[in-house]
């Protein structure tokens, strides 16, 4: 990527935004999976992403389209716990501004996504941009292993991407595990041959970049997925498919994945017999929980300040040496950072979406047409919510992107399902 290109997106961005903000938010989205500052070092300390949230907000505001939006109290509770973690690390002195913003936009990025999609096309048109972007990263990905770089995922002249949440191969795969999930649930929703010979054929390039990051905890998360996929499926004759495609699939992915995938999946308990090294290992999370829930109990109500975990978490290395680590499990993490002020509202987020994502249960006996493909998103993110909570067990995943995605889409969903009732009740 040159300035050149980046001028380019930048004005596709700016044309969209003015002409619509909903599709300037879909540029802003699709602008997550690129890191700028990486390809274009003069860049750096630019809040590209920030400044874009700012002028759809404003567009939007300026061409009237914050009229008539259903706020729901998972919103507002949003807000409650952006205010509460960010007055906890103030109150101990752990405020880090950067961090903050970031969350700031999240925020304001659930905000446009319930002010802006209201209609059955709109979320159809959101969950599209996702799984392109999810491909997109896919094709990274293998393009990275083809060349021969050390590790399979996005490097940029030899150095990990550091500007944004494609970092680290957990994150990498987590994408591609909610791709396979889209992949899936389109596959028995679309009626047309060669829409599902296409996802078909998606799905198992997913999985493959997914033996390529090596990731224990997304191998588990997409065995999770499927099983869940499994349950939300219509009726039997679409389960027994499902298995039959998954066996498919996982035997001719894993002919191919690589001795790192193998040797990542081994090591699982006990030391590295190379390094002396027992990270990632199950024995080596379990002190790093031990050590969590001690930092808990001595800041039980506002923990110690979100993303000051590693000044209070030390391990100790084979070496000796101390080195400050993050707990590697979400909801420790959560309560350790945040106390029980946060991680509370946290958890309360997390059960609202489920019931707003449940919502398909109440829609599916109404046995309109109207509402097919709402039930189907609430179906894939009900998936995704129920990954990320697995992931959450082992990673630190509690201020990521992904969660703040589910928030959003479930009010959305709820949100489209009572504007399509009122149509057809003036259709009628």
């Amino acid at each position: 990527m040159t300035l050149t290109h980046f001028i380019i997106f930048l004005a596709i961005t700016l044309f969209l935004t003015f002409k619509d903000p909903y599709w300037g938010l879909l540029c802003y989205f699709a602008s997550l999976f690129f890191s700028f500052q990486d390809y274009l070092p003069e860049l750096t300390g630019f809040p590209i992403h920030a400044l874009l949230l700012l002028l759809i907000f404003f567009t939007a505001l300026f061409q009237g389209k914050f009229q008539h939006i259903r706020i729901d109290t998972k919103f507002k509770i949003i807000c409650l716990y952006l205010f509460t973690i960010i007055l906890s690390a103030i109150i101990v002195n752990g405020y880090y501004p950067e961090k903050s913003r970031q969350l700031f936009g999240y925020v304001l990025y659930v905000y446009l996504m319930i002010a802006f999609i209201k209609d059955r096309q709109a979320l159809i048109q959101f969950i599209s941009v996702y799984y392109a972007m999810i491909i997109f990263l896919c094709i990274m990905l293998l393009h990275s292993w083809y060349v021969g770089d050390n590790y399979y995922y996005y490097w940029h002249n030899g150095q990990p991407f550091g500007q944004n949440f494609l970092e680290h191969p957990n994150v990498i795969t987590f994408h591609l595990v909610w791709g396979i999930v889209m992949s899936l649930f389109f596959f028995f929703h679309y009626p047309q041959k060669y829409l599902k010979i296409i996802f078909a054929c998606i799905a198992p390039l997913l999985t493959f970049g997914i033996t390529l990051c090596a990731s224990r905890s997304g191998t588990l998360a997409l065995i999770l997925a499927c099983f869940l996929v499994f349950i939300f499926l219509n009726n039997h004759k679409q389960r027994i498919l499902l298995v039959f495609l998954t066996l498919v699939i996982a035997s001719l992915v894993l002919q191919r994945a690589e001795g790192k995938f193998w040797n990542r999946m081994g090591y699982i308990t006990g030391i590295d017999k190379e390094t002396g090294e027992y990270e990632g290992s199950a024995q080596e999370r379990l002190d790093s929980w031990g050590r969590g829930y001690k930092i808990f109990k001595d800041h039980p109500l506002f923990g110690v300040g979100m993303f000051n975990i590693v000044k209070y978490n030390f391990r100790v290395n084979f070496d000796g040496t101390l080195e400050g680590r993050a707990i590697h499990g979400g909801y420790i993490e959560m309560f350790a950072e945040n106390g029980i002020a946060g991680g509370s509202l946290w958890l309360a987020l997390v059960f609202l979406s489920i019931r707003d994502l449940f919502g398909f249960r109440k829609l599916n006996k109404i046995k309109s047409r109207n509402y097919e493909e709402i039930i189907m998103v609430n179906k894939i993110f009900l998936c995704c919510l129920g990954t990320y909570l697995f992931h959450s067990i082992t990673g630190s995943v509690q201020y990521s992107y992904f969660i703040f995605t589910v928030w959003g889409i479930s009010s959305a969903t709820r949100n489209v399902a009572y504007y399509e009732k009122e149509r057809m009740k003036i259709e009628s």
